[in-house]
C-alpha cells in the first residue's frame, strides 16, 4: 500500500511538473529585463529588430523599426560604455511601414565600438510627440545624433514619467540588447 501511494504522488507530482513546463515558455527571446518598460495594455505591436547579433567591432549598426499603429518613433541606446545617447526623436512613422536606422539617406554612420559588451536598443512608438528632454539633458548634437546628460537609470525613470503621461492606448515600446564582440 505504501509503493502504490507513493507511485501515485510520484506520478502526480510528475504530471504536475510536465503541466508547469508545458505552460512556461522554455523559448523567451525576450526576458524581462531593466530596460523594459511596456505597456501591459499593448495597445499596439511595436518591434526592434537587428539584422546581426552579435555584433563585432566596427560594424555597421542596422535596425528595423516597425509600429502596427501610426505615431511618432522614438529610438534611444544605451552603450557598452554606459553613454545615452537619442538616436531618433518623433519621426512620424505610418503605422504597418517600418523605419531603419541608420536611414540610407542620412548621414549617420553609427558603427560600434569599444568597450566590448552589451548595447541596448529602447523603441517607443506614441500617438502624441514625446517632448520629454530638457535642454540641460542634451550634451551635444552631432550628425544627427543627441549624447544625453542621463545614466541609465535616470534613462528609464525619464521614460516612464514621459509614457506616463499618456494613456495606455497610445503608447507601445520594445527593446533590444546585442551583443559586441571582437
Amino acid at each position: 500500500m505504501i509503493i502504490r501511494t507513493t507511485k501515485l504522488t510520484f506520478i502526480s507530482l510528475f504530471a504536475t511538473l510536465v503541466a508547469t513546463a508545458c505552460s512556461t515558455n522554455l523559448y523567451n527571446t525576450h526576458p524581462p529585463s531593466f530596460f523594459d518598460i511596456s505597456n501591459q495594455s499593448k495597445p499596439f505591436k511595436v518591434k526592434i529588430r537587428s539584422t546581426q547579433n552579435p555584433l563585432e567591432l566596427g560594424q555597421l549598426l542596422q535596425l528595423e523599426l516597425r509600429s502596427m499603429s501610426s505615431g511618432y518613433a522614438n529610438l534611444y541606446s544605451v552603450s557598452s560604455s554606459g553613454k545615452v545617447i537619442s538616436l531618433m526623436e518623433n519621426r512620424y512613422i505610418k503605422g504597418g511601414e517600418s523605419l531603419y536606422f541608420p536611414n540610407p539617406q542620412s548621414r549617420v554612420d553609427y558603427r560600434v565600438s569599444l568597450p566590448l559588451g552589451i548595447e541596448t536598443y529602447i523603441f517607443i512608438v506614441s500617438r502624441k510627440k514625446m517632448d520629454w528632454l530638457a535642454p540641460v539633458d542634451r550634451l551635444s548634437h552631432h550628425l544627427g545624433l543627441t549624447y544625453l546628460n542621463l545614466n541609465k537609470n535616470q534613462l528609464i525613470r525619464r521614460l516612464q514619467q514621459a509614457v506616463s503621461r499618456f494613456s495606455k492606448d497610445n503608447w507601445s515600446s520594445d527593446y533590444l540588447q546585442l551583443r559586441i564582440v571582437k
